[in-house]
């Protein structure tokens, strides 16, 4: 558990459901990028919004993909978040946020109720569709796809992120395993 701030600049935090990186309420993860990231499940707790700095080894370039929440109402809230550089785990039990069906983020809400707005974003190793207009954001609940729609879409040459148009409940789960 971080006591206030940590500062990604270059390497990768691996982590796992023993392992786990866990970001209390007021305390920053600053910076993240394709040289820096957490390759595996990273938790927030508390009512600030936040980014999740996440990617996966996986990938031989451009393995950064965040995935941001933002504001819960509450600062009991807890939010874990993975960055998985494969397709879809919609058998899996899991809430997930789909993308592109070559690539997914989870997102478990493990305690609270709050709903938050999603920001998932794609890098130029990401499978996605260059016609922006047809992306959405999806959340599975463990046996069907919902739409969230998309309130906006920044797109640069090869990377951008999409936002949720709607804020997302993801119900409250087991812990992560």
């Amino acid at each position: 558990t971080l006591a206030d701030t940590l500062f990604l600049t270059k390497g990768v935090f691996a982590t796992d459901s023993i392992n786990l990186l866990t970001v209390p309420d007021n305390a920053i993860v600053s910076g993240g990028s394709d040289l820096a990231f957490i390759s595996g499940p990273l938790k927030k707790i508390g009512n600030d919004a936040f980014s999740f700095t996440l990617g996966d080894t996986a990938e031989h370039t451009t393995p950064y993909h965040p995935l941001s929440i933002t504001a819960p109402s509450s600062t009991s809230d807890e939010f874990i978040a993975q960055y998985y550089a494969h397709g879809s785990m919609a058998a899996d039990s899991r809430d997930s946020v789909h993308f592109a069906g070559c690539e997914n983020w989870t997102l478990e809400h493990d305690a609270g109720s709050s709903k938050v707005k999603v920001s998932l974003g794609w890098n130029a190793n990401s499978c996605w569709d260059a016609d922006t207009s047809r992306m959405v954001v999806e959340v599975n609940n463990g046996s069907s796809w919902s739409s969230h729609g998309k309130a906006s879409i920044n797109k640069n040459e090869d990377s951008g992120t999409i936002i949720s148009s709607d804020s997302v409940y993801i119900p409250s789960s087991s812990k992560y395993s």
